[in-house]
């Protein structure tokens, strides 16, 4: 079993929240020492949540903000405290099958983070949640249980906890594996009809997250 490295970051006042799924292996404490030994980032990774070299997810981030290069996490995390973006995980504890697998539907014997509780309760001021993908949101509404109102990508819950609405969305996710299913998908082709031929993924994505992130 492996387990998540990092404790959520939320800043003060943070009115949004970012949960991905689960970092790459080499992220990871494993339960054998032996196979900690083994694991080292790699030139290029980020020490923070979405920090695979291959990952876009700062990049998207950097051209919504226009924050310049995110290659640390000081900047990363001046960023976030700026604009009040709080981040956090679903997944506590797993496995992979195939091992080093980093593909979402690859994680089996999931352990739910349950802190998301306390973090929702104690955070009022967090008012849309933004799922990297829609495994993320599965695995949230499968372990916190509320009712939902849903159109297509964005939606909105009640807090059991409080009563308060909590918005959502289902952004595009920001791994590189995802460019083919994008590339493929309905919405692009009608925006890159639309866009013209030079429009690609990254430009989809940047666009949905801008509106996520700076939309009201």
């Amino acid at each position: 079993m492996e387990t998540h490295p990092y404790k959520p970051f939320v800043p003060g006042g943070a009115t949004r929240l970012v949960l991905g799924s689960f970092p790459p292996w080499r992220f990871t404490f494993d339960d054998s020492p032996s196979i900690n030994r083994l694991k080292k980032l790699q030139s290029g990774d980020i020490d923070f949540y979405y920090g695979s070299r291959s990952n876009r997810f700062w990049m998207i981030i950097s051209a919504i903000f226009n924050a310049g290069k995110l290659d640390n996490s000081g900047k990363i995390k001046a960023l976030l405290r700026m604009r009040k973006i709080a981040m956090s995980d679903v997944v506590h504890r797993c496995r992979r099958v195939p091992a080093r697998s980093a593909l979402d539907q690859n994680l089996r014997d999931i352990e739910f983070n349950n802190g998301l509780h306390r973090l929702l309760a104690k955070n009022r001021s967090i008012s849309t949640i933004l799922f990297t993908s829609s495994f993320v949101e599965r695995i949230f509404y499968k372990s916190f249980s509320a009712s939902t109102e849903k159109d297509k990508r964005t939606g909105s819950f009640i807090l059991p906890d409080d009563g308060r609405k909590i918005r959502t969305a289902v952004l595009y996710s920001p791994s590189n594996m995802a460019l083919r299913g994008i590339r493929l998908s309905s919405a692009f082709k009608l925006r890159k009809s639309q866009a013209g031929p030079d429009f690609d993924a990254d430009d989809f994505r940047i666009e949905q997250y801008r509106k996520a992130f700076l939309g009201n």
